[in-house]
């Protein structure tokens, strides 16, 4: 909590009662420790405890005033709603009154789902779409990194815009020098996911993933390409792994036929599910 930085009052008010009052406006600055788990869409709850350790509970009793009417909204957080509990502290034998406030916001995502779930998905579907690019013009591979590029720029960007906690989301605001490299980068993000367990964090490391097995895959089509115009038939065995058992896990169905030359006897594709 910081220093308590509201102005000196020395007015009291006396009434016919015997009862003395002062009235003073007191700005307290509480930092509360976030459970970011489902961040952006994550709900807090704060406590906030009021008592004075002075007098005891006979000579002085705190008692409670709830209102939301001078709350006022700011920033990304959402009043919910606030809960007051009175209690009593045993402190050296003697009894404290106290009173006791939780206060439960909740994040308005709308900034951090447009700024980083909206563009990653938008790049996921860039990169599927690159899949229909020509092999044998050669631009697909230059797509694929380029998109890949693209993303590690997002995620360098939206930096400083994520919280900063001891378990923070993944490029939370840290001391690190980043570096736009594919490979520190992806190690990075596989770090980070292990440590948070963030909703955010595993769907930034998927999205990641995807893009590097996308990239992986398209150097490995663009090898067969190259293979298949250097020999002009393609190995038995080869034969036997891609229309045999490939076939069956990417759901694609062969013709059969007796091939009175060789042990196999997959000739190539007929229908596509």
């Amino acid at each position: 909590m910081d220093d308590d930085v509201s102005p000196v009052v020395n007015v009291l008010e006396v009434k016919h009662d015997g009862s003395v009052k002062q009235s003073k406006p007191i700005r307290l600055v509480s930092a509360c420790k976030l459970d970011i788990f489902g961040f952006p869409f994550d709900t807090q709850r704060c406590t906030i405890t009021f008592g004075p350790y002075v007098h005891t509970a006979s000579n002085s009793s705190v008692v409670t005033q709830l209102s939301r009417d001078n709350f006022s909204k700011r920033g990304e957080w959402e009043l919910l709603h606030i809960d007051v509990q009175n209690l009593n502290l045993s402190f050296s034998g003697t009894l404290h009154s106290q009173v006791k406030y939780t206060i439960t916001l909740k994040r308005i995502p709308i900034v951090y789902v447009v700024n980083l779930i909206c563009p990653a998905g938008f790049l996921i579907i860039l990169d599927f779409a690159g899949m229909f690019i020509s092999v044998t013009g050669g631009e697909r591979l230059g797509f694929k990194v380029t998109v890949v590029l693209g993303f590690l720029v997002l995620l360098l960007i939206l930096n400083d815009q994520l919280p900063n906690t001891d378990v923070s989301p993944i490029l939370g605001n840290t001391q690190h020098n980043y570096r736009a490299d594919v490979f520190y980068m992806g190690n990075y993000l596989l770090k980070s996911v292990k440590t948070s367990k963030l909703i955010i964090g595993v769907f930034c490391l998927l999205c990641f993933a995807l893009m590097i097995i996308s990239i992986m895959g398209t150097i490995g089509v663009l090898y067969m390409v190259e293979m298949s115009s250097m020999s002009s038939e393609v190995p038995s065995w080869m034969k036997k792994w891609v229309l045999k058992y490939m076939a069956k896990v990417l759901l694609v169905k062969t013709s059969h036929t007796a091939d009175t030359g060789a042990d196999e006897n997959i000739i190539g594709f007929s229908t596509v599910l």
